[in-house]
């Protein structure tokens, strides 16, 4: 299975769980921007929330015939998500500057790196190893000092999940694209393929 079909058979099959989760839909009213957990009803943030949305407290909005809101789907998404924003991050210099120390730092316990060209699961305990490897045939033949680099990254957030894409380049050796996930401020997998 090649990685797209997976990203989007992962992204249907933890949509349909995820069925109390934000819209990212807002209303300006009385200079205000409304909705998306950017403002509190009764101390609580909140946002918009599909019509079909399994949420226990979705609540019809009473100043817009059709639309539903929830403080449910709210909680813990602002700190859950700049938690997982910085372990992201935190895994990305990791990766750039060649340092395990960084990367195992933001990753669960039980985190795994998945290398899909030799379909090699690697375990948290075989990771360091993995990346010495990686990172000497980088510089293998006289090439530059390793350095990786990122592009077109995208995230989506789905429940309490951060999932990242995005395309890795290490120049002069190769380049390719990974997908990873983190929660709970966590990076917890990591897939990648050239």
């Amino acid at each position: 299975m090649d990685m797209v079909a997976f990203i989007l058979i992962l992204s249907v099959i933890h949509s349909s769980a995820a069925s109390c989760s934000c819209s990212e839909l807002t209303i300006e009213q009385a200079g205000q921007t409304n909705g998306n957990c950017l403002t509190a009803i009764s101390g609580q943030a909140w946002c918009f929330v599909s019509s079909s949305s399994a949420c226990a407290d979705r609540t019809a909005y009473p100043r817009a015939n059709g639309l539903y809101y929830s403080t449910v789907a709210c909680q813990g998404t602002g700190r859950d998500l700049k938690a997982n924003e910085a372990a992201l991050d935190g895994y990305r210099l990791g990766w750039a500057s060649g340092d395990t120390d960084i990367i195992l730092g933001v990753c669960t316990d039980t985190f795994n790196f998945t290398w899909v060209p030799e379909d090699d699961v690697v375990s948290r305990q075989r990771f360091p190893v993995f990346f010495a490897n990686f990172m000497a045939d980088s510089e293998k033949d006289g090439r530059a000092k390793y350095f990786m680099q990122f592009d077109n990254i995208i995230h989506r957030q789905i429940g309490d999940i951060l999932y990242e894409a995005a395309d890795w380049i290490v120049d002069g050796y190769d380049r390719g694209s990974y997908f990873n996930a983190a929660q709970d401020g966590k990076v917890i997998w990591d897939m990648a393929t050239t």
